[in-house]
């Protein structure tokens, strides 16, 4: 029996089988490193073992944390409408649930990531501050002054496309039963 995953759908298929067993291994490496990062015999562990995984976790996590909130602003702006992918490969629940358990896996690793760093690479944190020095310190606040307007406008034009589409793509709404449906193309 599949939770969440509608009768016909290709996620109940042969093809989902091997995905789904990556995602049940890596989450079971999560566990472990969150495990790692909050007893004492975790600071023994060599770098690598601890870095890799959570560079890679970080990684795919970030995305799941950014649609959360990307969807949170959408459900404010459009008043909470339900949106709901036709024909897709879970129950419209299951987009809720196992993305805010991945965004707050994210944010909660993240944060013990951080301490379990300050705790084991403690000499890292504790140097003095060398600001104002140095020959090339002019060009690092230039170029990180640069940067970050870079970064801000990338951000502001995805957002303004994003919330485009978004926009465009909401067809008329239909009842199926109890539920109201909208036609969401990406």
């Amino acid at each position: 029996m599949m939770v969440g995953v509608p009768e016909g759908s290709p996620a109940r298929g042969a093809d989902f089988v091997a995905p789904n067993i990556v995602t049940a291994a890596m989450d079971v490496v999560a566990i472990l490193v969150a495990v790692a990062f909050t007893h004492r015999w975790g600071l023994r562990l060599p770098a690598w073992l601890v870095l890799a995984p959570v560079w890679v976790g970080i990684g795919l996590l970030t995305p799941a944390v950014l649609e959360v909130v990307n969807g949170a602003l959408a459900g404010k702006v459009t008043g909470g409408r339900e949106v709901s992918l036709i024909g897709g490969l879970v129950a419209p629940w299951t987009y809720v649930v196992v993305y805010t358990s991945f965004a707050l896996q994210g944010v909660l690793l993240s944060a013990a990531f951080l301490g379990y760093a300050g705790s084991r690479w403690s000499y890292l944190f504790d140097r003095p501050s060398a600001s104002g020095s140095g020959a090339t310190r002019g060009l690092q606040v230039v170029l990180a002054r640069a940067g970050g307007a870079a970064a801000a406008a990338i951000a502001v034009a995805h957002l303004v496309l994003a919330f485009a589409r978004r926009a465009r793509s909401w067809a008329p709404t239909r009842r199926v039963g109890s539920t109201r449906l909208v036609r969401v193309r990406w």
